[in-house]
């Protein structure tokens, strides 16, 4: 693992030599290799969405690929449109979601690990 480490980190390099990613993105990403298990970035590459439910997004907040999202609340009065009327209300939205952090990462990861 720690060889199939290497070369991705390898790649990521070459990445940023090519131009594809600066300096900073290259180190943000060679540290998510450095601390994520192989496996589980592997899965997060080969995947294909956009957001996740906070359950499902596990480490992956940690290590930076993914953001939580700021939570939409609206409320909407569905009763007491008059003035004898008691006003009643609902609250829409809530729901917490992450969302990837770097969507040129994501690309940058599925196209150095097709050989992993």
């Amino acid at each position: 693992m720690i060889m199939k480490k290497a070369i991705l980190v390898g790649k990521l390099f070459s990445a940023f030599i090519t131009e594809m990613i600066d300096y900073n993105d290259f180190l943000k990403l060679a540290k998510v290799v450095e601390i994520s298990f192989l496996h589980d970035l592997l899965w997060f590459v080969k995947n294909d969405w956009e957001t996740l439910s906070i359950e499902s997004t596990g480490e992956y907040v940690s290590w930076g690929l993914f953001e939580i999202e700021p939570i939409s609340l609206s409320l909407k009065q569905i009763k007491g449109m008059t003035w004898d009327d008691e006003p009643e209300y609902k609250i829409e939205g809530g729901q917490l979601q992450a969302s990837i952090s770097l969507y040129k990462a994501y690309n940058i990861f599925e196209s150095v690990t097709i050989y992993i």
